[in-house]
């Protein structure tokens, strides 16, 4: 479109409106678990309805309600995605963690930067371009979910599976990542529970078979997968290293190891009665992200390999949940137009990363529609005193809207 005319549509954005829309978001919650969007969605669909937008509710879960909101119509189609549950909070803030108090340049308070600061700014893109919609060439999609954060299957899943509304030529998520970042692949995932049973014993003697023991020799076993890697596809070989070489430059070692590994989290146990009883049962839930190039399925295989042994011992195996790694190529247009848009809004060279842990844009991916993310820094994100910085914010918004103006031909 004319330089120009877009300038005149970015420089309409209202930043204070902007800040304001952030600062409520965050004061509504929206924590999971329970993950209650209730009250949330109510005030976003509120909001846009008194705007003049029709607004759809979907509740597959009781409590967990997505809005859809579309403008314009046919082709192409490009759909702006957000979540509106968050983390818990938690304890050991210095302030209350729904304040959304803004101080100093920052926007305090949990789902900050995940992600009421990328829903806020989408909110702000679709409401701008509506605006111009008789100027637009196809159609633009507001898609906001819930339970993003137990991994999208009363959200993103359940919407792009029975919605066809939220499906289009490409999507963009404000997800957090960094305001020179934009990610445009995604690890898999696989979650598995292992369940031992042993026998019950007196402590004291030296009877029993101790259920817990078992599970601590298994975990011995699954630590061992960390050496496997991944096998990154060409296309995406040169953003890889460049990704490593920012984790070098900045210390993140921890970060530069899972990048194209395979990274294993023991994240549950339950095991025993009482201390002075031999445990007969032990459960362990284990999280396992999947490097580009390792399917759950092979990797299901090198574990069978690994731990074949454990049903003679009395370990069951059950799959909870997995996900096949996923990207979106370099090449296609929604990156392209985000690059520039990066360049042109911010003024950065920006840079094309894989995330190292999961965000709705894997079921568009995986629905073969090209997703890319694009945020303010994560740094702070799943963290007590949670903040986003307000020129982030802006940005984002920014970036949201040029990115739906050039996908959309605006006339």
């Amino acid at each position: 479109m004319d330089a120009e005319a877009k300038k005149s549509i970015i420089d309409s954005v209202q930043r204070d409106e902007l800040v304001s829309l952030c600062s409520k978001l965050i004061q509504l919650g929206g924590e999971n678990p329970p993950g209650d969007t209730t009250e949330i969605a109510g005030y976003i669909a509120e909001l846009l309805e008194m705007s003049g937008f029709s607004v759809k509710r979907y509740e597959p879960k009781k409590n967990m309600v997505n809005l859809v909101s579309s403008i314009g119509s046919g082709n192409p189609s490009l759909i702006l995605c957000g979540h509106l549950d968050v983390f818990p909070a938690g304890p050991n803030w210095s302030f209350d963690p729904f304040s959304g108090m803004a101080v100093d340049g920052k926007i305090f308070g949990r789902g900050a930067v995940d992600m009421k600061a990328g829903v806020a700014a989408s909110i702000t893109a679709f409401e701008t371009l509506s605006k111009y919609e008789s100027r637009i060439q196809g159609r633009l999609t507001l898609a906001l979910y819930s339970d993003e954060e137990s991994m999208g299957f009363g959200g993103a899943q359940w919407m792009l599976n029975n919605v066809n509304e939220v499906r289009g030529d490409a999507c963009l998520i404000g997800e957090p990542a960094g305001p020179d970042i934009i990610t445009l692949a995604e690890k898999g995932v696989l979650w598995l529970r292992f369940v031992a049973e042993g026998e019950l014993a007196h402590g004291a003697y030296s009877g029993g078979d101790n259920a817990i023991l078992k599970i601590s020799r298994l975990i011995e076993a699954l630590e061992r997968l960390k050496e496997i890697s991944g096998k990154a596809p060409p296309e995406l070989k040169e953003y890889m290293h460049e990704q490593l070489s920012f984790y070098d430059k900045y210390g993140l070692s921890r970060m530069a190891s899972a990048l194209n590994k395979v990274w294993l989290n023991c994240g549950v146990i339950r095991g025993g009665e009482k201390v002075n009883m031999v445990p007969q049962r032990c459960e362990l839930e284990v999280d396992i992200r999947l490097p580009l190039g390792i399917s759950p399925a092979y990797m299901l295989e090198r574990i069978r390999e690994t731990i074949q042994w454990i049903g003679s011992i009395g370990i069951k195996q059950e799959i909870m949940f997995f996900i096949e790694p996923n990207y979106t190529h370099p090449n296609e247009k929604i990156v392209e137009i985000t690059r520039n848009n990066v360049a042109e809004l911010v003024g950065a060279k920006p840079k094309l990363f894989t995330r190292l842990g999961s965000t709705d844009g894997k079921f568009y991916r995986l629905a073969g529609i090209p997703t890319v993310t694009y945020g303010p820094d994560a740094k702070t994100m799943g963290t007590v005193d949670e903040y986003v910085r307000i020129d982030e914010l802006i940005y984002t918004a920014l970036v949201h809207l040029g990115v739906a103006c050039d996908f959309l031909n605006l006339g």
